[in-house]
């Protein structure tokens, strides 16, 4: 298992937590840099007791221009969210892009931002998708 997370942080993947098994399995998410700048590759976990071991994987992607427009939404409670985490809209945007994703997902469900489980992965599958040759 261990192995994994090494090579998940060699594909430049992290965390809420330093240590990225505490990551996606207590914060439910691993992040990563794509190409293109501000936007992010997301390894979510999805509890289910459905599938083996209780919990599948799947990937998404986010934007630092997606989560300041959540804000903006019609949809999303802004003044309920910054009571939530405490912090006013402009300090809030100057957290982390792993803290301010923890921030949404905890306050509204991954699913909210577009995250779905449709084509869910287990743990082996994802192991084997970062092996190194």
């Amino acid at each position: 298992m261990y192995k994994l997370f090494d090579r998940l942080q060699n594909a430049g993947f992290f965390g809420v937590d330093v240590d990225l098994e505490i990551s996606l399995f207590e914060y439910n998410f691993l992040m990563r840099p794509t190409d293109i700048k501000g936007e992010y590759q997301v390894i979510f976990a999805f509890s289910n007791q459905d599938f083996p071991l209780g919990v599948m994987f799947d990937y998404g992607y986010i934007s630092t221009k997606d989560i300041k427009e959540f804000l903006e939404e019609s949809w999303f409670d802004a003044p309920g969210f910054l009571s939530f985490v405490g912090m006013s809209k402009t300090s809030w945007l100057k957290l982390p892009i792993q803290h301010k994703f923890q921030d949404l997902i905890s306050y509204y469900a991954i699913e909210e931002f577009g995250f779905s489980c449709y084509y869910p992965i287990s743990i082996f599958s994802l192991a084997r998708t970062y092996k190194t040759k």
